[in-house]
């Protein structure tokens, strides 16, 4: 069945201005309708922490001022420890805060000190996965009537009128 005149226009303007970046330009017919079509897999990363070891912070600020450094962690946090070989240990992003604020002007400890160590800890990365709806199912909301699926034939002729 046809689509109807207003639907039409509707799946026109969806090819033609992409409004959520799905990407229809430079794309075959058959590319645009897969990705009218098909479900979408969305891949969000977010740093929840760091992981830490003495290692990298002898690296990161050389032996005298990494001796010292770890000396003070050992002194200012007890309950932390910064193994040298082995398993890092990990902190939350909220402790990595309080960890750097409790040695934050401790002597022989400076603010570049602190840069240096947090840009050699090891990133902890959270990734959600997340599959979206079909586009098609969601590009029309509010339309009365729109199919969840569009012919081929439909949308053949929108995607050359959008191309236009």
């Amino acid at each position: 069945m046809p689509l109807e005149p207003e639907h039409f226009a509707l799946l026109v303007a969806e090819l033609r201005d992409d409004p959520e970046g799905v990407g229809y330009a430079g794309k075959t017919l058959d590319q645009g309708f897969a990705l009218l079509h098909e479900p979408r897999l969305s891949v969000t990363e977010t740093k929840v922490g760091v992981k830490l070891r003495g290692g990298a912070v002898l690296k990161a600020l050389g032996l005298t001022a990494g001796r010292t450094f770890l000396n003070a962690v050992t002194e200012a946090m007890p309950g932390i420890s910064l193994p040298y070989f082995g398993e890092p240990t990990q902190l939350s992003l909220d402790d990595f805060a309080a960890f750097r604020a409790a040695l934050n002007g401790y002597p022989g400890i400076e603010p570049a000190h602190l840069d240096a160590v947090e840009a050699a800890a090891e990133a902890v990365i959270s990734r959600m996965q997340q599959i979206t709806a079909p586009r098609v199912g969601r590009a029309f909301v509010g339309a009365p009537f729109m199919p969840n699926a569009i012919a081929a034939e439909d949308f053949a002729s929108a995607w050359e009128v959008s191309r236009a």
